[in-house]
């Protein structure tokens, strides 16, 4: 019996140094070394180096003066990430759905990303077109602070292209977008719009 357990612990004991320890510190290390924005979580910092959020991670928006993002089924929440896996005619999922369209007062052609969430609940992009939906609200909301003419320009600025030039669509990412758009204000002379959020 002992010739069997011993071997066994100490084969457990050195994969355990092996990958529980010395591989994710290895990956690690050359990920801070190498890649440090993004092994750090991609935060994205206001001018006073205060963390505002992730590049990668959505956030709810509820002002009007600012770009909503999708739905999400985790109030964004990372560590609870994962759509409602309801079916598209569930009465859970059209009630969603109505929720969302009175949000935008049911303006008629509301993109349909913003009526339904994501699959994982975090994505922080969304559509140009869908930008670009939210102009008048947001040009109203924001009372001549800005007109729609520069608000186009500030979305176009801040858009993203096709991955690799072919993959997806050209998006917006909300966090950045809603940055600029307060920068923009304020180099008006009109002072932040709202703070975040």
């Amino acid at each position: 019996m002992k010739k069997y357990i011993y071997p066994a612990f100490v084969l457990n004991l050195f994969f355990t140094v092996l990958l529980g320890i010395l591989y994710p510190g290895v990956l690690d290390f050359i990920g801070n070394l190498f890649f440090h924005n993004r092994a750090s979580g991609s935060v994205i910092l206001d001018d006073t180096g205060r963390i505002i959020g992730s590049e990668f991670i959505g956030q709810i928006w509820n002002s009007e003066k600012y770009f909503w993002g999708r739905p999400s089924a985790s109030n964004y929440d990372a560590m609870n990430s994962g759509g409602t896996n309801y079916s598209p005619i569930d009465t859970r999922t059209l009630g969603k759905i109505t929720e969302a369209k009175k949000r935008f007062q049911n303006q008629s052609g509301i993109p349909e990303e913003l009526l339904l969430s994501s699959g994982s609940g975090l994505d922080p992009h969304i559509l140009f077109n869908s930008a670009i939906f939210q102009m008048p609200r947001i040009v109203g909301a924001c009372e001549g602070k800005i007109n729609e003419e520069e608000l186009r320009k500030l979305i176009i600025r801040n858009s993203e292209g096709k991955d690799f030039g072919i993959l997806g669509q050209e998006r917006v990412n909300v966090l950045k977008l809603n940055i600029a758009l307060d920068k923009q204000c304020q180099v008006k002379g009109s002072g932040n719009v709202d703070g975040h959020k």
